[in-house]
């Protein structure tokens, strides 16, 4: 989990072009889901199975972009 936070985080910051096709609710769902993992883990909590699918979903989505 840590390296695909990774992976995301180091794609937003180089401004990946593949992923500017992203509408905004898509941003925005996608940082919402980073950002509860990314709190989760902070917290030391295992994620349930709402989180762990909103991930999921997250990667495989940006994924098939890159």
């Amino acid at each position: 989990m840590l390296w695909a936070l990774g992976f995301v985080k180091k794609k937003v910051a180089d401004r990946a072009p593949e992923w500017s096709g992203l509408d905004r609710p898509q941003l925005l769902a996608h940082f919402a889901c980073f950002a509860d993992m990314a709190l989760l883990l902070l917290h030391r909590r295992s994620p349930g199975n709402q989180e762990t699918a909103c991930f999921r979903k997250m990667l495989s989505e940006l994924s098939q972009q890159s």
